[in-house]
């Protein structure tokens, strides 16, 4: 038996451990295995990994309360920095369809009117 875990045999149940018999560990919530083998076999009367095995405590790391508020800050300012720059693109596009679409209209007045109908264009 292991502290903080415990084992389930291939195939079951557990009276013998015979060659082939393979035996699954896993720990309790909160631990994690030693090593990265957490199966075992027997083989020839040895257990193969024969590296011992055992669970250990997992500590929580919380990250520091000023890296996150830095990384919100970034978060925060690049997506402000994007909306501006959106918003002045729109602005600007704007600004040149309206400075376009006023070059090639023809004056507004009498004149303008009559042009526009002798070329066909306002009836």
């Amino acid at each position: 038996m292991m502290a903080h875990g415990d084992y389930i045999c291939h195939p079951q149940p557990c009276e013998r451990y015979i060659h082939g018999t393979v035996i699954e560990f896993y720990c309790d919530p909160g631990y994690m295995l030693s090593n990265d083998y957490k199966y075992f076999t027997c083989q020839s009367g040895e257990w193969f990994p024969s590296s011992p095995l055992y669970c250990e405590k997992t500590e929580k790391s919380w990250p520091n309360s000023q890296d996150t508020m830095l990384t919100t800050w970034k978060i925060v300012a690049f997506t402000a920095s994007s909306v501006l720059l959106v918003l002045l693109l729109v602005i600007i596009a704007r600004s040149f369809q309206t400075k376009f679409k006023t070059h090639f209209l023809p004056r507004c007045g009498a004149g303008a009117v009559q042009r526009l109908n002798q070329q066909g264009a306002v009836e």
